[in-house]
């Protein structure tokens, strides 16, 4: 059985832009500006898995599961029994 309150995901997304302009003269001293845009984009993942378990944490997992479905069928018996 796996405790779901021990997973953990970590997720990481790093987005980095690069401006470029350059800038060329002609010999009628005309300017012209040409601009290059460079998009770099990183993801970074982590999954931990769950510590195992001992058998006595185990069996009381179990035994407080049962106690769970117990609890709940006496609880949706004595409903329908009122209606």
């Amino acid at each position: 059985m796996t405790d779901v309150s021990q997973l953990s995901l970590s997720m990481t997304n790093t987005t980095h832009t690069n401006n470029i302009t350059t800038a060329t003269t002609n010999t009628t001293n005309t300017t012209t500006t040409t601009t290059t845009t460079t998009t770099t984009t990183t993801t970074t993942t982590t999954t931990t898995t769950p510590t195992p378990k001992t058998t006595s944490q185990c069996c009381l997992i179990t035994f407080r599961m049962f106690l769970w479905i117990i609890r709940n069928t006496l609880f949706t018996l004595s409903t329908l029994h009122l209606q």
